[in-house]
């Protein structure tokens, strides 16, 4: 979602990276304010570990959303990647780990998602071919290291 909005609203790369964080935080809270409505708790306001990394990884997805819309063609298979190795990634998860209590429809339509997303990057820059290869390396290496960095996460939570 944040990637959208930024997308849509056509923001130049620091503000965009600016609006990244604070959305990517904005729907965490707006989660757990949910979640606190169904009779669930999730966390304490701006104590959960998704608001570290929505502060961390929000500025890389809205960097990502303002270069793939008007940056250069020759770099929108590396911006499109750190999205579409999350999606990918945690299609590949979803489909996976919490496969057993879950539908797979969501899980496959990010990871078709994540694949139109690199896709639509690496069509941007042909006939170039070392951003397509890069681009194309780093999705599925940040779609690798994703799986592995949700795997770990989900086992410190079951540790503590």
């Amino acid at each position: 979602m944040t990637f959208g909005l930024i997308w849509l609203v056509r923001l130049k790369p620091l503000p965009a990276a600016v609006l990244g964080a604070v959305s990517f935080v904005l729907l965490i809270e707006g989660y757990r304010i949910v979640s606190g409505w169904r009779g669930f708790f999730y966390a304490e306001p701006f104590q959960d570990t998704f608001t570290i990394i929505g502060v961390l990884a929000g500025p890389i997805v809205g960097l990502s959303a303002a270069f793939v819309r008007s940056g250069p063609a020759s770099w929108k298979p590396l911006a499109a990647a750190p999205v579409a190795a999350v999606l990918i990634g945690e299609g590949v998860y979803g489909l996976t780990i919490v496969a057993a209590t879950t539908s797979p429809v969501y899980w496959v339509l990010q990871i078709v998602l994540g694949i139109a997303l690199a896709t639509a990057g690496a069509l941007a820059a042909r006939p170039r071919t070392a951003p397509i290869v890069l681009g194309s390396l780093a999705t599925a290496g940040g779609s690798a290291a994703f799986i592995g960095f949700y795997a770990w996460l989900g086992q410190l939570g079951s540790s503590v």
